[in-house]
């Protein structure tokens, strides 16, 4: 067994940001760098279907199915106005309702120094107006910190106007959260790549999310584009006669832009994130500065006010690189149900770790009931790749290496399919009966039955004055690829990492 580590450095960043660097790291983990998360890519297995029979057109501003543009002033926040956008308009699509987030609210959740009394555990490794990715948010916002509107957390426009203060004033604010449940967090992931079939299938994806779910997040790289707008030449980027502003990158442009190779591969440099809210299958491709092959565009949104572009929003080629090679995040979401939910992370991943080929493989996560008996009604999963088939147990027994090395003893309460990537919670047909003050262990077996390594996101927990971000204290998760004889090993004990298995209960009448 290989215990390597992936140690996530970086993200796309907003404008006129750096990449972020991580915290400290375990002295006996191997890292390396990566800017998005890694993936098992172009294979049969990890193909979606979608749905192909979409209008050709979709406007949701000729709809009134729209969120207000915002405007992120100074501040280094498109990717929190960004998420705040793909939420919104996910919940407008289930509840016919408009809504204005604060994107200080997780600017606040995520910064080192936010507050003044305690250690912020939701850190992520960046401060205070500071860049980040707009999964971030989503991720907390899945994990119960769902968003709170604009006007009971005003976002500034001008620099060093947030300052820090006490813990108890972002707890207020979350009290006054809005009710919602956010049941999945699904990604695209960025291709190196461009055939035809490739670009076909992955608007067709981002179409069937748009159709679905409101709106896809994507990052792209503004000082080519946008920004050039102000420029004498620009090469990527302009604005009609009828006042639209269209952009378009081809993918061989790329050797002539800032790019990077943290993901493995030549990569364009993202410094911004957008909102993609409605497509037109017939945008003339003449509308180009420089020409894509064929006509279509995506309808994309921008964080610059409604005075920039065509009033906040412009027309990007479904060939354009930046669409491409970006990580694309949507959100599903629906009624909030009232549950208890048990958890050892916090927040987005820290770190990825890739485990051998093997036929099947065993997460599992130990957790105690509260005071009052309860049922296990759903499960909370991350995959990073598409179609993965699934068993999960529940148990009481605990996962000592030596004594349980079977499934006896195991109650089989849910199989199935995840048929995309991302982090989404799963809804358990017959819930499962817990005593109070349980003990109880949540045994997750994924079918890998393309025989391919699996990549399984995790949070380092930190332990003897190591500080990782955001915060996590060892929690109890186990693993086991062995074929014959289940043989678990304690990861959050020797590795200190925790596993992204998650278990939803709700009180017994």
């Amino acid at each position: 067994m290989s215990h390597k580590f992936t140690w996530l450095l970086g993200w796309s960043t907003c404008l006129f940001c750096v990449l972020l660097s991580g915290g400290a790291v375990a002295d006996q983990l191997t890292t390396v760098t990566t800017p998005s998360t890694p993936t098992t890519r172009s294979t049969k297995a990890d193909t979606l279907s979608v749905v192909t029979k979409l209008a050709t057109k979709y406007d949701p501003r000729q709809l009134h199915q729209t969120t207000p543009v915002q405007n992120q002033g100074a501040l280094n926040l498109c990717w929190a106005y960004t998420a705040n956008d793909v939420i919104a308009l996910s919940l407008g699509k289930q509840q016919a309702t408009t809504y204005q987030f604060s994107a200080n609210y997780y600017n606040y959740l995520l910064a080192t120094n936010a507050f003044s009394d305690v250690r912020n555990p939701l850190a992520q490794d960046r401060t205070l107006d500071s860049s980040g990715d707009d999964s971030l948010a989503e991720y907390l916002a899945f994990l119960g910190y769902t968003p709170v509107r604009q006007q009971r957390f005003k976002t500034p426009r001008l620099a060093d106007q947030d300052v820090t203060v006490a813990s108890s004033k972002l707890i207020k604010l979350g009290q006054a959260s809005i009710k919602a449940d956010i049941q999945a967090v699904y990604t695209i992931a960025g291709q190196q790549t461009a055939s035809e079939a490739i670009i076909k299938h992955r608007t067709a994806l981002i179409k069937s999310d748009v159709k679905h779910y409101g709106a896809v997040s994507v990052a792209i790289n503004a000082n080519k584009t946008f920004d050039y707008l102000k420029r004498t030449h620009p090469q990527y980027s302009q604005k009609l006669s009828n006042g639209q502003v269209t952009t378009f990158i081809p993918i061989q442009s790329l050797s002539k832009l800032p790019i990077n190779y943290d993901n493995g591969w030549k990569q364009l440099t993202f410094d911004h994130q957008l909102t993609i809210v409605g497509w037109d299958d017939n945008y003339s491709k003449n509308n180009f500065m420089q020409k894509p092959h064929h006509n279509g565009a995506f309808l994309v949104k921008n964080t610059w006010g409604t005075s920039v572009l065509e009033k906040g929003y412009a027309w990007m080629s479904y060939e354009d690189l930046d669409l491409l090679q970006s990580d694309l995040h949507s959100v599903k979401t629906g009624r909030y149900v009232a549950n208890h939910q048990y958890r050892q992370v916090n927040g987005a991943t820290n770190a990825f770790t890739t485990l051998r080929k093997a036929p099947y493989t065993f997460i599992a996560t130990r957790y105690r009931t509260g005071a009052k008996a309860s049922k296990l009604t759903r499960f909370g999963v991350y995959t990073t790749q598409n179609n993965v088939p699934y068993q999960l147990y529940v148990t009481t027994r605990r996962l000592n290496t030596q004594h349980v090395t079977s499934l006896k003893g195991f109650t089989l309460v849910s199989r199935g399919t995840l048929r995309r990537a991302g982090l989404q919670k799963i809804n358990i047909k017959k819930p499962y009966s817990l005593a109070k003050k349980q003990a109880f262990t949540l045994v997750l077996r994924f079918n890998n039955s393309a025989q391919r390594h699996y990549i399984l996101p995790v949070q380092l927990a930190s332990y003897r004055q190591v500080v990782n971000y955001p915060y996590v204290t060892r929690g109890t998760s186990y693993l086991s690829q062995t074929t014959r004889h289940l043989q678990w090993q304690n990861y959050s004990k020797n590795y200190h990492v925790n596993f992204y298995l998650l278990g939803y209960t709700q009180t017994t009448p």
